[in-house]
């Protein structure tokens, strides 16, 4: 049983909407889902990081910063889409 399986539908924790709210599997579905998007959005966002480091002597301390949060912001929200585009099939 992972942490996930002990968490129970709620306001509070994880990817919340009503039809998470009504299903514990559609629940437990969907944020599974959400959180590996999440991993695989954060491994994106320390590879886009090292390309942005690379290139560091080339960029004012100003831009790599903007770029670093579209970077983020952008995983963020493609991890999101993705999370919603799932729940409508389920």
């Amino acid at each position: 049983m992972s942490r996930l399986d002990q968490v129970r539908p709620n306001r509070l924790d994880g990817f919340v909407n009503r039809d998470a709210l009504d299903s514990r599997r559609v629940w437990y579905a969907t944020n599974r889902f959400f959180g590996v998007s999440l991993l695989v959005g954060g491994l994106l966002t320390a590879g886009g990081t090292g390309v942005v480091l690379a290139e560091k002597a080339n960029l004012a301390t100003k831009a790599i910063a903007g770029i670093e949060f579209i970077i983020v912001v952008a995983v963020f929200l493609a991890a999101l889409a993705a999370t919603f585009a799932r729940l409508r099939r389920m």
